[in-house]
């Protein structure tokens, strides 16, 4: 009796071919979609998608939410964004106002101005540029990093170049870079400064940082910094400044206002 022949194996399925972007799309007034697709979409008002938004240029103004994710080649926002995905660009996202984003942001350039929040990494091929705050629950990976203001990084921030101006207090995991450069303007008003636990670099130039560990080549220490260890050579050191494992004694009840 012959052996019954193998039955032909199924192709595996294909996922459907996805959908050009057409047309556009105006949004004035308070308006709600299932989702957006397009190639140019525009708000002016209040914006709310229970879907997935994708479009090829975006211009938001007023209060936009969506909950799935946002996708596309550039987008600009003015107001307020609150995206519960997460955001993949082509291009760039700028966005001025209040910007909440529920995962992770992999755009080209990124430029936020406001208050700003990720709940996931940022990855910019390009230029991350904040004003303001920021807050990011994973790392910051970008060509290079520039802040002014204060943000809040549970993870690493890596790039060839990182230059920011501290203004209240920051937290980074980590820095990892080819050059820092970190100044604190305004030092005389408030407490301005960083804390980092490790910063590896080629050359660094710190003020206002508070730091477990810096390696790098050439050090320069500003005013303002406390250095728990450094490897490299320190070009100059800020008087106001400190380097080295210290012990601080409580100050004795009573001999303070």
């Amino acid at each position: 009796m012959s052996a019954a022949s193998p039955s032909p194996t199924a192709p595996a399925p294909t996922a459907p071919p996805s959908l050009p972007r057409t047309g556009e799309i105006h949004d004035v007034g308070a308006v709600r979609r299932d989702s957006v697709r397009a190639q140019r979409w525009t708000t002016k008002g209040a914006a709310k998608v229970l879907g997935d938004a994708e479009a090829d240029a975006a211009d938001l103004s007023g209060l936009v939410s969506i909950r799935g994710s946002l996708s596309g080649g550039t987008v600009t926002t003015s107001g307020t964004l609150d995206v519960g995905g997460g955001v993949r660009l082509a291009g760039a996202l700028t966005a001025a106002g209040t910007t909440t984003i529920g995962q992770d942001v992999l755009v080209h350039e990124l430029h936020l101005s406001g208050s700003a929040s990720v709940s996931g990494r940022v990855e910019v091929s390009g230029r991350c540029l904040w004003k303001g705050s920021l807050e990011v629950v994973q790392g910051v990976s970008a060509e290079r990093v520039e802040f002014e203001g204060r943000g809040t990084i549970d993870g690493a921030v890596r790039a060839k170049e990182v230059e920011g101006r501290v203004r209240g207090v920051s937290r980074f995991g980590s820095i990892v870079a080819d050059r820092v450069r970190i100044h604190r303007p305004g030092r005389l008003f408030g407490d301005n400064h960083l804390e980092v636990l490790s910063i590896q670099a080629n050359e660094v130039e710190l003020e206002g940082v508070h730091a477990q560990y810096v390696k790098a080549e050439r050090i320069a220490i500003g005013p303002g910094c406390q250095i728990a260890q450094a490897d490299g050579t320190i070009s100059r050191q800020h008087p106001s400044s400190h380097v080295g494992p210290a012990v601080r004694s409580p100050t004795p009840y009573g001999l303070t206002r």
